[in-house]
């Protein structure tokens, strides 16, 4: 998956915040395939950080873009 981080100032921050962009999609990525009937959008080709509120964006191997919030709700599963 293509991550794009921008803005940064050193190479560890640069990391850091790809790091945890890319374990954000992943998990936005699994919940939304797991509520989903039939899922057909294939798997995250592309990342990056947007405007709050709906501040991830992830690109899909169809083309479709879908904006997540950054923070991480609770699946039905962990309640």
């Amino acid at each position: 998956m293509n991550t794009v981080i921008k803005g940064t100032k050193s190479i560890t921050e640069f990391k850091r915040k790809k790091s945890e962009l890319t374990s954000m999609a992943e998990k936005h990525y699994a919940d939304h395939v797991e509520i989903s009937e039939t899922w057909t959008h294939g798997e995250p080709v592309k990342t990056w950080y947007g405007e709050y509120p709906w501040s991830i964006f992830i690109e899909y191997r169809d083309g479709s873009v879908f904006c997540y919030p950054e923070a991480i709700s609770k699946t039905r599963k962990e309640v």
